[in-house]
């Protein structure tokens, strides 16, 4: 009796996991790396780490990190195979019904897999698109384009009536710049105008809807001879209707800048009474076998007293600082601010909304379980030995089960907090690109760039900025 009540103390307790203090000393190196953009040095320390920090649990995060950096040092092919192999897994998590063991409360998150945000299996599909365009494979980037409509549309059919994260402006204005590459000017259309009212509508993009891509929906209903839907685009965004003037030019640049850190997640330590954890313990609905730890706990619920405090470890998230709010462009007299086309961070904290409440009622009823376990062993020990080892193998344990608990700090944190976007149409050449990055503390960096541009292209260019 004493043995399995132990054994399930164990498994709340997630001894077996990588501690909050490696993860968080590992990423400031990874970070490091990414702020003196030494791409392939943190493709190094993720490889090395590849059986340390990621292990057989965070699987995912080792693909998407090693994705990421690959596609930053222009290993267009090597971050391809590592996003191929993220969503693979993914794929695989999602087959065994993710939901049903994210539910558990037997066991601690940090030692279950890490399944991926919604959001984030959104963005590699945005870095494999722009890998394939890159490699100037524009059909197999309108193979992932297709595919991640799909995601979307999934997401979207099976969170219809909820005010979550279910679909992406910033997605499907480049599923609309795919199609266009490819000449499927209808599907262009059709995403180009969806993303236009998404940035309108969702609150998950606080930013007004780009006037490039404005700019491309309705030159796209133009050669459709979309006369009635263009009317309507020019009612309903009268802001961009204003500023639309036609480009003849048939090359066009552009430039993504992938700025800061997203908000990374911290562990919060808070103390709530017993009562208030153990209610949560009761809106659990599981027929798994945890239900044979929640009936031992149960036995002995009613004998701790209401008010004692226990400790729970949750969540949270934690803005990463960074400097720069603006990039001017200047290329063949035509100067812009690249515009937001999406901000990360503000996506992370609004999906983070949304899953708070459940992430807290489960690591209080985990913490509220493991409390009553403990009790529950203490008084079988102080019935099958004695009671000053029953007494002294409850503290013993409690000491135990404080320390240990800690939250799942595990997200995809070094990805940008915001991405820009430019679209500069131009003439066959070759051009200097001016670039000038503005800072928060009035300092400005300023590059310059050779750009050679063939007749029709459209070249993509990527900039990267973490500080």
């Amino acid at each position: 009796m004493i043995k399995k009540i132990l054994f399930s103390i164990f498994l709340l307790t997630s001894l077996t996991a990588c501690s909050s203090k490696k993860l968080i000393s590992y990423y400031n190196d990874l970070n490091q790396y990414s702020l003196a953009q030494n791409y392939n040095n943190a493709l190094t320390l993720i490889d090395k780490n590849e059986n340390k920090i990621y292990k057989k649990k965070s699987r995912l995060l080792y693909y998407l990190d090693k994705g990421y950096f690959a596609h930053l040092a222009g290993d267009y092919s090597i971050s391809n195979e590592a996003f191929k192999e993220a969503k693979k897994l993914y794929d695989d998590y999602f087959t065994k019904s993710v939901s049903n063991a994210a539910a558990s409360m037997a066991v601690n998150d940090k030692i279950q897999p890490y399944y991926g945000e919604t959001f984030e299996i959104s963005m590699l599909y945005f870095f494999k698109i722009l890998n394939y365009l890159k490699l100037n494979q524009a059909e197999s980037a309108a193979v992932e384009a297709r595919a991640v409509n799909h995601y979307l549309k999934t997401l979207t059919n099976n969170n219809w009536s909820k005010k979550v994260y279910k679909d992406d402006a910033f997605l499907q204005y480049i599923t609309g710049l795919v199609y266009e590459i490819n000449g499927e000017t209808n599907n262009a259309f059709i995403s180009y105008r969806k993303a236009l009212y998404l940035y309108k509508n969702s609150r998950f993009f606080n930013i007004v809807a780009p006037q490039d891509l404005y700019d491309a929906t309705i030159n796209m209903g133009k050669q459709l001879g979309f006369n009635s839907e263009i009317r309507t685009l020019k009612k309903d965004f009268k802001k961009q209707a204003k500023n639309y003037t036609p480009k003849n030019k048939n090359s066009e640049l552009i430039i993504f800048h992938y700025n800061g850190l997203v908000p990374h997640k911290i562990a919060n330590t808070i103390e709530v009474s017993f009562n208030k954890a153990w209610a949560n313990v009761n809106a659990y609905k599981s027929e798994t076998q945890e239900d044979k730890d929640i009936e031992t706990a149960s036995r002995v619920a009613n004998s701790i007293i209401a008010s004692d405090q226990i400790i729970v470890s949750v969540p949270t998230f934690s803005n990463t600082p960074y400097n720069i709010y603006a990039t001017e462009l200047s290329i063949e007299n035509q100067n812009i601010i690249m515009p937001p086309t999406t901000s990360l961070g503000h996506i992370t904290l609004e999906n983070f909304k949304d899953e708070k409440g459940k992430i807290y009622a489960k690591a209080m009823a985990r913490s509220a379980i493991k409390f009553a376990l403990i009790r529950a062993t203490e008084e079988a020990s102080q019935e099958n030995l004695s009671d000053i080892a029953g007494f002294l193998i409850g503290a013993g344990l409690r000491t135990t089960a404080s320390l240990t608990e800690d939250a799942d700090i595990r997200s995809w944190r070094v990805i940008p907090a915001q991405i820009n976007m430019a679209r500069l149409k131009v003439d066959t050449g070759t051009y200097k690109l001016n670039l000038t990055f503005k800072t928060k503390s009035g300092f400005e960096k300023s590059k310059k760039i050779d750009i050679k541009i063939a007749n029709g292209q459209k070249k993509f260019l990527i900039l990267h900025t973490v500080a």
